[in-house]
């Protein structure tokens, strides 16, 4: 029975010592001002260089939507002949990388995207697009993806605010009441996709 007691003693003042152990490392912890208690304002800068990071890499990016996917396609010739076919365009772009991604959108096929080289031949396929209107084909340039919250945060503090600034001094009449109305319903159908016929 002694040698019982004896264990369970010894148990027991190994772990105090390593209750006292990780107590001193606690309070190192908090004394230091190198190692951070609230990780949340490191992880929000980290959040923020990512996106910043995706957005320049996406910089020179067009994603194309509705061209027709052929068998064993060729992504990049079939992309210049639709440039060539449907923009008019005389020269051939340089192009770093085009493939497909995603869910089928416009007619069931996937969009393309493609990483042009140049600044100026995104530019001009750009202002050229107007030429697609109509026809069942559509050209975006590519930005990362960007959660819905920080779409309302920010529709809220940079577009309703410089809608409404000053409108304390406005005589506002019903109508002007209902245009801002219609504005600010649209815009968060749009961050929100919601359809016309839903609620929001």
């Amino acid at each position: 029975m002694g040698s019982v007691v004896e264990s369970v003693i010894e148990k027991c003042a190994s772990k105090k010592a390593n209750i006292e152990e990780i107590k001193d490392t606690i309070s190192k912890m908090e004394e230091s001002p190198t190692v951070p208690l609230n990780y949340t304002e490191q992880i929000r800068k980290l959040q923020d260089s990512l996106l910043d990071l995706r957005c320049r890499s996406m910089k020179y990016n067009l994603v194309f939507t509705g061209l027709p996917s052929p068998p064993n396609e060729n992504c990049e010739e079939n992309l210049h002949g639709f440039l060539q076919h449907e923009l008019g365009m005389t020269f051939r772009p340089e192009i770093g990388n085009v493939h497909r991604f995603g869910k089928p959108g416009l007619g069931g096929v996937r969009p393309v995207v493609a990483r042009f080289l140049h600044r100026n031949d995104m530019e001009w396929i750009l202002k050229n697009a107007y030429k697609l209107k109509g026809k069942p084909f559509g050209i975006n340039e590519q930005f990362p993806f960007v959660s819905i919250q920080t779409k309302i945060k920010l529709f809220n503090s940079l577009v309703m605010s410089v809608l409404t600034y000053g409108s304390e001094t406005w005589k506002t009449i019903e109508k002007d009441k209902k245009k801002l109305d219609t504005f600010q319903n649209r815009c968060l159908r749009q961050l929100l996709r919601v359809r016309w016929p839903d609620k929001i």
